[in-house]
């Protein structure tokens, strides 16, 4: 650790000032009005990033550190920070944590754990008191290394883009500056830091890029393969934000949803380009899931898969079961609401479950039915009361125009008819047969004929409009 300064805060102009307020300005990281808290490990990115802050804004400057409790020097940095803030006149909160137990519980790895538990602890010291921008402290270099980590693992152009300047409230002013930039800045201003000794091990792949992989880069292709990574990013990044608000727009108009379920159209779903097919798919998976977490390239291509192969499927994918008809994909699982057989009102109206079923006796020359949920019945052919109720295992129908008896659990797998809505779906019955599978098929039985008379006609309405337009898919 170099010695602590001596005198209050002082700057010497260098191109680190200049990339800071580019930055900020640029990317409007910060407005009149932002109280702004920076995450401050001690090392020199993060302490460079808070005596910026200090001398290049007059914004109100909170300071947040996490003792990790990893290593034997975690307590001496964390009162160095502690005392840093309080002599550059700045509030400071300092939080410890287990993390070393975190991770036993959890099964995280040491990296991965540690930056989930700082990132709950930030928003929680956020909204406790009442910040609104977080500065983070990456650069160019960090940049570069992510980039080519992100190569390693695979990405698309969403993951080459890098570390975004801006996301949400978190800003990271020194994402164009690079580590020599800092560590010239810190020398420039008398600016002590802590060094993490752990950043010169190879034991996180990180650290292998780092010391490694990239030096080599430059030594034997490339001297600015460091630059041209994050020109990569950089460009990614813009492209990537373009195609996301396209698919936000196409997700808005070829999506609706209810309580439980997001649906999509799937004639406008097909119409689309692979590229746009693929990210429409996983904006549907994260927002129905609400996170992105556990998602990954194979789990989007195997439902596009679905869809291309096959009209109707379930598919299970992590945190969500995704249901495919000839009409929609259906994202999660409907609410189970559990009725039981009740005698049907003729005439009247009668509620069961999600639907709704009106009947009325008219005369054989009254209007025809026009549409799919409206069905006639010659009255006489029919033996009362009529009862309501879900299918039953064995159930079956002669359906319309057919001699044969067919199982309604056939019947409804031809329909296509999603497995969740199968057991909801009514059956409307006289105490001898199934006359009609509601919105699927009607039975032989009750066909209007020469000599009817009266015919009771039934109308189903489904009551949650869940479907848009059609209640039975």
């Amino acid at each position: 650790m170099k010695s602590m300064p001596t005198g209050g805060i002082s700057t010497v102009s260098s191109k680190l000032v200049n990339k800071f307020d580019d930055a900020v300005k640029e990317f409007q990281m910060v407005l009149g009005g932002d109280r702004v808290i920076v995450a401050v490990s001690g090392g020199p990115d993060s302490m460079a990033l808070l005596h910026l802050f200090a001398t290049r804004t007059k914004l109100p400057v909170g300071v947040f550190h996490l003792n990790h409790e990893f290593r034997e020097c975690a307590q001496d940095e964390a009162e160095f920070v502690e005392k840093m803030a309080k002599k550059w006149q700045m509030k400071s909160h300092i939080y410890r944590y287990n993390v070393i137990d975190y991770l036993e519980r959890t099964g995280e790895s040491k990296q991965s754990g540690a930056r989930n538990v700082r990132y709950s602890l930030l928003e929680q010291c956020v909204a406790e008191h009442g910040y609104s921008k977080v500065a983070l402290a990456h650069h160019s270099d960090d940049q570069a290394e992510t980039v080519l980590m992100r190569i390693l693992r695979g990405a698309g152009l969403r993951g080459l883009s890098g570390i975004h300047p801006v996301r949400g409230y978190y800003i990271r002013p020194l994402l164009f500056a690079t580590k020599s930039d800092i560590l010239s800045y810190c020398l420039e201003n008398d600016i002590p830091y802590c060094q993490d000794q752990s950043n010169f091990t190879d034991v996180y792949q990180r650290n292998k890029i780092r010391l490694h992989l990239l030096p080599y880069l430059e030594r034997e292709y490339n001297p600015e393969v460091a630059k041209q990574l994050c020109t990569m990013a950089e460009t990614a990044r813009a492209d990537e934000e373009e195609l996301h608000n396209q698919t936000e727009k196409l997700v808005a108009r070829h999506t609706w949803q209810n309580e439980h379920q997001l649906f999509l159209d799937r004639h406008g779903y097909l119409r689309l380009s692979l590229a746009l097919q693929r990210r429409v798919l996983r904006l549907c998976l994260s927002r129905h899931r609400k996170s992105e977490f556990g998602l990954n390239f194979h789990h989007v291509e195997t439902l596009r898969d679905m869809i291309d192969r096959n009209t109707s499927f379930m598919l299970t994918l992590p945190q969500v079961m995704v249901n495919g008809t000839t009409k929609v994909i259906i994202f999660g699982q409907a609410k189970q609401v559990i009725w039981e057989e009740q005698v049907l009102n003729v005439p009247g109206r009668t509620r069961v479950g999600e639907y709704t079923i009106d009947a009325q006796i008219l005369a054989v020359n009254d209007q025809q039915p026009t549409a799919t949920y409206i069905e006639d019945f010659a009255l006489e052919d029919l033996s009362f009361p009529l009862y309501i109720r879900p299918r039953s295992a064995g159930d079956r129908i002669q359906v319309f125009g057919q001699n044969r008896m067919k199982k309604v659990k056939d019947l409804l797998i031809d329909a296509k008819i999603p497995q969740y809505m199968r057991d909801n779906l009514p059956l409307v019955c006289d105490n001898k047969s199934v006359l009609w599978v509601c919105g699927v098929r009607r039975s032989e039985k009750g066909r209007v004929g020469a000599h009817t008379t009266h015919v009771l006609r039934l109308v189903l309405t489904h009551v949650k409009h869940c479907h848009g337009s059609y209640p039975v898919l």
